[in-house]
């Protein structure tokens, strides 16, 4: 018969025994979960770091129920990125409105442009916009809808939010025009688009991530699809 102590010390092994399976757990989500993508840009830097700890921890607390992009094993890897278009979009002088709960809020016309890609040709049509709000401490909020016509003559809609990340003095000095190299902000977007079912209908069911540079007056953007 086992006295009080020694079934002290097999609940103490066994909690213990417990705590570390799970901290093993956790560190394989942390690895699992460490994403890094480069964006195709030689002038800028990469798309995203490494993913927040906290996350990857939530992430591995949650059983890694994820059935996206998961191996018969059960381990989720990294989707992969395939370039869908260039996209060129020309934008006229930016419409000011003043700060509104303590952002700078302004509207940039859109007044053309061109995309390009193996599945994805046209034009941009004018008449769109991107309506911006510019923080403080160098965030820009992004919202920006426009049309494509495709050299086959279907129109399609484009909703594309996103950020633009600075220090304060890059956020002014782009928001005065200026032209400053991609390395010195991160601009990332996630495009979706609205087409009639027929040969683009396949547009509606994939996500899609764009990597964009800022130009006095134009933005190139590279969208990619995510595998």
């Amino acid at each position: 018969m086992l006295d009080a102590g020694t079934v002290g010390s097999c609940e103490n092994d066994t909690l213990g025994n417990k705590r570390s399976a799970l901290q093993t757990a956790l560190r394989t989500a942390c690895f699992t979960f460490k994403i890094k993508l480069e964006c195709p840009f030689r002038e800028s830097h990469n798309i995203m770091s490494s993913v927040d700890r906290r996350a990857a921890l939530g992430l591995g607390l949650a059983g890694l129920a994820v059935p996206s992009f998961a191996a018969d094993d059960g381990a989720i890897s990294a989707p992969p990125l395939g370039h869908l278009a260039t996209v060129r979009i020309n934008v006229a002088q930016a419409q000011e409105q003043g700060m509104i709960d303590s952002k700078r809020k302004r509207f940039i016309p859109i007044t053309g442009g061109t995309i390009s890609g193996s599945r994805l040709n046209g034009i941009v049509l004018s008449g769109g916009g991107d309506w911006q709000a510019i923080h403080e401490d160098g965030l820009t909020e992004i919202f920006a809808r426009y049309s494509l016509k495709t050299d086959d003559g279907i129109t399609i809609g484009i909703t594309n939010p996103g950020v633009r990340v600075a220090s304060p003095d890059v956020a002014r000095r782009i928001a005065a025009g200026e032209d400053v190299p991609p390395s010195k902000y991160y601009f990332r977007s996630t495009p979706s688009f609205d087409v009639t079912d027929g040969a683009y209908a396949w547009l509606r069911r994939k996500v899609f991530v764009g990597c964009g540079i800022r130009r006095p007056d134009h933005v190139l953007l590279e969208i990619f699809e995510v595998g």
